[in-house]
């Protein structure tokens, strides 16, 4: 004999129950929640159900619950509901979605395509097909830590060949600096590197002043396109660092400098496939394992910070700045370098090794940018201002240069320059239908910063003179002065008006001209008596008056 299942049990007595009921028991009513909760531990609705579907069925097998689905013989949905779906599902993989937005945008397409859907129905079928998924949609239903342990374990992207992927982020510097003989307030660097997918070597990186912004993004692409070996060389950093080229695709979180039409144009020119997104953090997870190896070497510089708030404090809080910002930019090249040059132990070739062997067994067309010059200064940010008499005015300061009085006399009011944060001596003025630029000189003021950072504090520091040198007690009486209302000229007049003496007499009655047809019959008008002749206006003279 088979033996029944705990769940078969339960079955039996919720229909035994209910036939005690129907026989008669407790009146022919359903118990109370508390009986039944403590008889058979289901909700109340529950056993009024089975109360219900037992006075149609005399045995438990015609009793039994079905189990619910659908008919056999019957799609569940329309072929054109399932594709719609699997268009939902599959196009943005990369990112995360829940079923309910997915279901949302699955019942948007589907009433634009006249097919009738509900969205329960919907979230049933997207759930299904997250279900069938091995991998990737399987992982969704675990959540963020889902998405994490799929990602790290597998991958998202793969790569075949140098400059195919090639990743670009920020984050702000675990270490907080100073400028070298300024009055600096200290601040947290920005550090922004670029890596490529297929080697993982870094193709760009550097500490810069600025927060993640336009300026950073053309800085780290003009670099991504340069040797840098000269600039190790202008540190005093032993090693090569060839490595550039223009990418074939660059793979960016959904950061707003990222996403301006403006980069996304210089992108499509040079034939750059640009991805803004990219999901989560986990899915550029060679790119994020870069920058956990440079945390590694900058937590061990002198007078460091962490992000995270408990390990800040269980380190003691922030430390005293002992290294500036030039000699934080020469010990992250070193740390760049060794990167590039360091295999930690594992079998895998150095990062500059494989990229080495890569570009010479497989050599790309991309390596070789048409101007290394043009690049750098197409993907550098730009400005439009108003052209004067006397030339550009941006930052505080004035450029100017024959080229710009040509485009004065062409009747042009408008022009757009780029200009390299890091040297404001100058702005580039592109030539129409050309790749090719114009360097227009700064004329004034000869005693400003070049770095467009310090030039923001110079500025500052000009308007804070301005400002104290004002004064404000005087100005704030000037302002309390003019908001009141005194009108001393017209109450004169109006009291010489009221001296002026008047006359009692009436005033003159005019009467209409009489028509020719009746002009004999009309009666003669009244004369209006003389009036007496007044007195001459006479104006005073007043202090301000010229004699």
């Amino acid at each position: 004999m088979a033996t029944r299942t705990s769940d078969e049990e339960q079955l039996r007595k919720r229909f035994h129950i209910a036939r005690l009921i129907i026989d008669g028991e407790n009146g022919g009513e359903p118990w109370s929640p508390e009986q039944v909760k403590a008889a058979v531990g289901v909700s109340h609705r529950t056993h009024c159900r089975d109360v219900t579907r037992a006075r149609g069925a005399l045995t438990f097998e015609e009793w039994k619950p079905r189990k619910r689905g659908p008919t056999p013989g019957r799609r569940r949905v329309s072929p054109e509901v399932t594709t719609l779906a699997l268009e939902v599902v599959f196009e943005k993989k990369q990112q995360k979605r829940n079923v309910a937005r997915a279901a949302t945008d699955l019942c948007y397409r589907a009433h634009k395509a006249g097919i009738g859907l509900s969205h329960p129905t919907a979230k049933r079928v997207i759930g299904d097909i997250y279900r069938r998924d091995d991998p990737y949609l399987r992982s969704q239903e675990m959540g963020r830590e889902g998405e994490r342990l799929f990602n790290l374990q597998r991958g998202s992207f793969r790569s075949s060949a140098p400059l195919e992927v090639v990743f670009i982020d920020h984050t702000p510097l675990d270490a907080r600096s100073r400028l070298a003989g300024t009055w600096s307030r200290p601040f947290r660097p920005t550090l922004t590197t670029a890596s490529d997918l297929y080697s993982s070597v870094l193709l760009a990186g550097f500490v810069s002043l600025f927060p993640p912004c336009r300026t950073t993004v053309a800085l780290a692409m003009a670099m991504l396109t340069s040797d840098k070996t000269p600039l190790l060389r202008e540190r005093g950093v032993p090693g090569e660092w060839e490595c550039a080229g223009v990418p074939k695709r660059i793979m960016v979180d959904g950061a707003k400098e990222f996403s301006r039409a403006e980069f996304d144009w210089v992108c499509k020119r040079y034939d750059i496939e640009l991805d803004v997104g990219g999901g989560p953090p986990e899915r550029r997870s060679p790119h994020e394992r870069i920058f956990r190896t440079l945390n590694s070497e900058i937590h061990t510089w002198p007078a460091t910070t962490l992000s995270n708030a408990a390990e800040l404090k269980r380190y003691g809080g922030l430390k005293q700045i002992e290294l500036d910002f030039e000699e934080i930019q020469r010990r992250m090249l070193i740390a760049m370098t060794e990167y590039n040059y360091e295999t930690y132990g594992g079998y895998d070739l150095a990062p500059i090794v494989a990229w080495r062997e890569a570009i010479g067994t497989v050599p790309s067309a991309r390596l070789p940018a048409r101007s290394a010059v043009n690049v750098f200064l197409d993907f550098l940010p730009s400005e439009e201002r108003r052209l004067t008499s006397s030339g550009v005015e941006f930052m505080h300061c004035k450029f100017r240069a024959p080229e710009l009085a040509a485009l004065r006399h062409s009747k042009i009011d408008m022009v757009k320059f780029h200009f390299d944060p890091r040297d404001m001596r100058q702005i580039y003025l592109p030539v129409p239908d050309e790749r090719q630029f114009v360097t227009i000189p700064r004329v004034e003021p000869a005693g400003a910063p070049y770095d467009l950072y310090l030039l923001r504090t110079y500025n500052s520091a000009l308007r804070q003179r301005a400002r104290d040198s004002r004064n404000a007690d005087l100005l704030a009486e000037l302002h309390a002065v003019k908001r009141t209302s005194r009108f001393t000229y017209i109450d004169m007049l109006e009291s010489l008006d009221e001296d002026r003496p008047r006359t009692d007499q009436p005033m003159p009655v005019f009467t209409a001209k009489p028509t020719k047809r009746l002009a004999n019959s009309a009666a003669p008008a009244l004369e209006a008596p003389p009036a007496e002749e007044a007195a001459p206006l006479e104006i005073p003279d007043f202090p301000s008056r010229i004699k």
